[in-house]
């Protein structure tokens, strides 16, 4: 009697039609949201590299410039903190993606 029961409410078109549609919402859902994830991680992942490049690049046409002697070591001494205090804070950013 049950299965009678089961195979009256599965044997309806309106049961089948809603049963499929849900499927396949999920399988598209499961399957576009790590495809969009991954798309836009790798957009950041270029936009932040293409970012360091350009301050590295920078970094190095400051400390290649000729800077005052008495400056000169305190400047580059605290470019090289800045750049890797802020090396460290990129790197652990990237460890919590």
């Amino acid at each position: 009697m049950r299965w009678h029961t089961w195979q009256r409410l599965f044997g309806e078109a309106r049961t089948r039609i809603s049963i499929s549609y849900f499927v396949l919402m999920l399988f598209f859902a499961g399957v576009s949201i790590p495809t969009i994830r991954q798309v836009l991680f790798s957009r950041v992942q270029e936009r932040i590299e293409r970012s360091l490049d350009q301050e590295v690049e920078e970094f190095r046409r400051l400390i290649g410039r000729k800077i005052p002697e008495q400056v000169s070591y305190l400047v580059k001494m605290l470019l090289l903190f800045l750049m890797f205090f802020f090396l460290e804070i990129f790197l652990v950013m990237m460890n919590f993606c």
